[in-house]
């Protein structure tokens, strides 16, 4: 880990060490252990690492795709601004994978009920992030074990918008998901509609964390 200046002139220093000590003005600086530990700085530090994301400049079936590195725990938050008419389901796919290699579980409450449904997707071709289509917005978190020879289990929390305040929508209580890989870790991720192929919003979009454990 080196922290720097930005180089702000094409002229480099002269190699006269009267002139300027201890070194390069533009040389890594040395981090105080006092203050802050170079293992704190490192990749695989005790924090969440911030690997990357993506946000939509206008409505689209499918955000770009975010390589990232191969990190032991992820957790992935999820924007969806709205989908295109009939409404969607948004899904997350891993390392290009569109095969029939995931599934699904939603528990979810009606608006102004306690009844529960069991929405259930086997042989998916994405981790769907919601259990029906809809056209409002979705915010979510998704937790995954991204352990190389493990399935890579996720658990997900989501919640649906309204239209307005007087609407409430439905409560999903739980939901699981499974991309049933164990000969790779994820490395990358992109968020599609798949069901119905409908465009998700501009503003749509994705960040990911990770750290190993």
């Amino acid at each position: 880990m080196a922290i720097k200046h930005a180089f702000t002139s094409a002229k480099s220093d002269p190699g006269d060490a009267t002139l300027i000590k201890p070194s390069d003005w533009n040389a890594g600086h040395t981090i105080d252990a006092a203050t802050i530990t170079l293992s704190q700085l490192a990749t695989d530090a005790t924090g969440m690492e911030f690997l990357g994301s993506t946000v939509l400049s206008a409505g689209a079936q499918t955000t770009a795709t975010v390589t990232i590195a191969a990190r032991e725990l992820l957790l992935i938050q999820i924007r969806v601004t709205g989908y295109g008419a009939p409404g969607d389901i948004a899904s997350l796919r891993f390392n290009g994978d569109t095969g029939t290699n995931y599934w699904n579980r939603f528990i979810q409450a009606a608006a102004g009920g306690t009844t529960l449904t069991n929405t259930q997707n086997a042989s998916d071709t994405g981790i769907r992030l919601g259990p029906v289509a809809i056209q409002q917005a979705r915010a979510g978190l998704i937790v995954i074990n991204n352990r190389l020879a493990t399935r890579k289990g996720c658990m997900i929390s989501v919640m649906e918008g309204s239209a307005d305040a007087a609407t409430i929508p439905p409560l999903d209580m739980g939901a699981v998901g499974q991309w049933t890989n164990t000969a790779a870790q994820i490395t990358s991720v992109v968020m599609v509609s798949i069901q119905a192929a409908a465009n998700m919003g501009t503003g749509s979009g994705f960040a990911v964390w990770g750290k190993n454990i």
